[in-house]
């Protein structure tokens, strides 16, 4: 296993550990029934960033390309190919 997997695979079981306990506290939080907007949308946004690196690399796997962060981006925008690899 590549060490990008495993470190993908590593987040993933942190969010495991830790989300019953996040459900719990937001359930806590309630006002009168309603979940607190606020905290309701880090936890979804978090789970989508990660659900989104689960889905990026399913797709590089599925078609050998490689997916780059902003920084690679800007570097291969200002012809520095070499370094980014």
């Amino acid at each position: 296993m590549i060490e990008r997997d495993r470190a993908l695979l590593a987040r993933a079981a942190t969010v495991n550990r830790s989300f019953g306990a996040v459900v719990v506290e937001l359930m806590q939080r309630q006002d009168d029934g309603q979940l607190p907007a606020g905290p309701l949308r880090e936890v979804g946004e978090l789970l989508a960033g990660l659900g989104r690196e689960f889905i990026d690399r399913a797709a590089e796997i599925d078609g050998g390309a490689r997916t780059i962060d902003a920084a690679e981006h800007v570097m291969l925008l200002n012809g520095q190919a070499d370094q980014a690899m």
